[in-house]
């Protein structure tokens, strides 16, 4: 048996609207996204690390994790050395954050966009040598480190890019995220990296799509979920599911809720309403 744990963008513009949301919602945990655009912190700032520790304090919500950034110049396999070294440093000081908001890991991307006519392998050592520099953070602080499985066409897409860079770092550190949505369009699929990387799974990323990367509500895609809820139900899977997409706007946000809730209590696929008829 598992628990919800809710993204903190997907509830609105507010943080503090968002930990309200999550009480009211009786979802206990939140994983938090790190960044420079509203609803998310930037927790390298001091004042903001403590105005958030005491959104959770308010409302009793824990942090289950920190995904760290992910856009702009955040790039630990970037091939410039000084993006790469900001890199470095700026997500050290997240794993400090993490530590000061008592969450188990922080999630971070391998790297971004894969760089054209380079090997692959150049790139995956790029972001090996940089995330094996974070290691002594997160031994200092005691907060794991999850390496997130990205869409095609980006750094640690694919099972083998992922086994890869795994099989390479300290597993007494070093996990992995499964994101099912990019695993979707992988071509792999969720239960294949699941069953792949059990031994190493710190969490989850829960959304669907149509065939791209859109976040679309547990659901309301086109991924099949009764393998990958199959392969959680193999592993004794009982860590929190984190939810990545918005609720439907057509659902209540309660109902959206319990609904999240019974796949994580029961290891089972989600089971929607059917949307309202159009009306002409």
């Amino acid at each position: 048996m598992s628990e919800i744990a809710a993204a903190s963008w997907v509830l609105g513009d507010s943080l503090a609207d968002t930990f309200r949301a999550l009480h009211d919602l009786s979802i206990p945990l939140i994983e938090l996204s790190t960044g420079a655009e509203p609803p998310n912190p930037d927790l390298r700032d001091p004042d903001q690390l403590e105005w958030v520790a005491a959104l959770g304090a308010q409302f009793g919500i824990g942090c289950h994790a920190v995904h760290t950034e992910f856009r702009f110049n955040w790039d630990l396999a970037s091939p410039d050395p000084t993006t790469r070294t900001f890199s470095v440093e700026a997500n050290k000081t997240i794993v400090r954050a993490a530590a000061r908001l008592g969450a188990r890991h922080v999630i971070l991307h391998p790297g971004q966009e894969l760089t054209p006519d380079e090997p692959v392998p150049a790139q995956l050592q790029r972001s090996l040598d940089s995330l094996r520099e974070l290691g002594p953070v997160a031994r200092e602080t005691g907060v794991l480190l999850a390496v997130e499985n990205l869409p095609p066409g980006y750094v640690g897409s694919s099972l083998s890019d992922m086994r890869e860079l795994l099989e390479a770092l300290d597993p007494t550190v070093f996990g992995f995220c499964c994101d099912t949505g990019h695993a979707a369009i992988s071509g792999e699929g969720p239960a294949a990296f699941v069953r792949a990387f059990a031994p190493r799974l710190l969490g989850l990323h829960f959304h669907d799509n149509g065939g791209q990367d859109d976040h679309l509500f547990p659901g309301r895609g086109r991924i099949a979920w009764e393998d990958f809820f199959a392969a959680l139900r193999e592993i004794d899977y009982t860590l929190p599911i984190t939810v990545e997409a918005l609720p439907p706007s057509d659902l209540p946000l309660a109902q959206a809720a319990v609904i999240m809730q019974q796949c994580a209590t029961r290891l089972t696929p989600p089971v929607l309403p059917p949307r309202p008829e159009a009306r002409g």
